[in-house]
């Protein structure tokens, strides 16, 4: 999730109510997550951050938040009215592995390795720093790991207006080759309050296949190549209208008309702008990274992505229950002990009532058991 905002327009209490249903839905989808993700802009800023009735005290007044790990990265709205105000973003978060005291961290869930970035240091020397910190990040603990993903507040490939801005189109330019070339399969950004997916990107450069993307696509990535996905306002405070590659905004625009008028910018491949409020949940897997969004005003599909990588075969846990390999163990251990306890009691029987061993012997076949 992203961009709950809280405190738009001095609308705390309005928008509270949207972002605890947002993780209340969320929650719901999966229940099994293994954590809450936020990609910044958790709060407005311009106002109250800490009081007793604070944007901060309504954006964790969500129960959920309780009852998962959780992590967040800041976005611009972390640093209103000044820089001192991202003091509060660290009085919240427990920030692992971070990089001095640049807000740049990792962490390892689920043997995918997550690099949360402080995108707000803009300049070129935040960029190489930023840039620096993931080759050495993967370098140090992405061998191992099946997924690499990003955590990026600024969007990248949007239609949210802002994707030929002078600053959007520098970080463009410096971070995402630096992606590619280290091995970031997928990279999860804010900011521009609608939903975006860029098709795979090498670097620069986009792989248009031939069919038009679709939610339930599943794209086969080649080495260095990158998935973008821009996620809507979990708040709701505001929405941005799609802007095409004229620099015009069309509000209420669909994905069928800019395609059919050519408006969509060249490294996107599907939008979406319903101005209602989004949640994603990421599934990881050995051999598959699925991102599926949905609106949290009906539940409806929003967008379904699955990555899988090239040349990957399927594996016999695709043929049969995922099962982990300790929970399998066990499965196997408690299987044995009851062979032999039926054993012993089946033998025990035949020994005191031999007149009714043929009858035993055949029921004791069913299970494996020789006697």
């Amino acid at each position: 999730m992203t961009d709950a905002q809280i405190g738009v327009d001095l609308k705390v209490a309005e928008q509270a109510v949207n972002w605890r249903q947002t993780a209340a839905n969320a929650a719901a989808a999966a229940p099994d997550a293994s954590m809450f993700l936020s990609l910044g802009d958790q709060v407005e800023g311009w106002g109250d951050l800490i009081g007793s009735d604070g944007q901060y005290n309504a954006f964790f007044s969500a129960p959920q938040l309780r009852n998962f790990r959780f992590a967040a990265i800041p976005g611009n709205h972390e640093t209103y009215p000044s820089e001192l105000s991202t003091r509060h973003f660290k009085e919240h978060w427990n920030l692992p592995n971070e990089l001095g005291d640049t807000s740049n961290y990792f962490f390892e869930q689920n043997n995918a390795l997550f690099i949360a970035l402080n995108s707000n240091n803009k300049d070129d020397a935040g960029l190489e720093q930023q840039a620096q910190f993931v080759r050495d990040t993967v370098a140090s603990h992405g061998g191992d790991k099946d997924w690499v993903i990003v955590l990026d507040h600024f969007a990248f490939h949007s239609h949210g207006g802002r994707y030929t801005s002078s600053d959007i189109v520098r970080m463009r330019n410096k971070l995402n080759p630096v992606f590619s070339e280290a091995g970031v399969d997928l990279v999860l950004n804010g900011h521009d309050h609608m939903h975006n997916r860029s098709y795979l990107m090498n670097g620069l450069t986009p792989k248009v296949p031939e069919a038009p993307a679709a939610p339930g696509d599943v794209l086969t990535k080649d080495k260095g190549e990158t998935l973008y996905l821009t996620l809507n306002t979990a708040g709701g405070g505001k929405f941005y209208d799609y802007q095409g590659n004229d620099g015009k905004e069309y509000p209420g625009m669909t994905l069928a008309e800019s395609r059919e008028r050519g408006l969509n910018q060249p490294t996107i491949a599907f939008w979406d702008q319903d101005y209602t409020t989004d949640y994603s949940v990421v599934n990881v897997s050995d051999d598959k990274l699925n991102i599926r969004s949905v609106d949290s005003a009906d539940d409806s599909l929003v967008d379904d992505v699955t990555l899988v990588r090239s040349g990957a075969t399927a594996k016999p846990s695709d043929e049969k229950p995922n099962v982990p390999a300790e929970e399998s163990s066990s499965q196997a251990v408690i299987g044995v002990g009851v062979a032999a306890v039926l054993t012993g009691i089946i033998g025990a029987i035949v020994a005191n009532f031999p007149q009714i061993r043929s009858a035993v012997e055949q029921f004791a076949a069913q299970f494996g058991i020789q006697i």
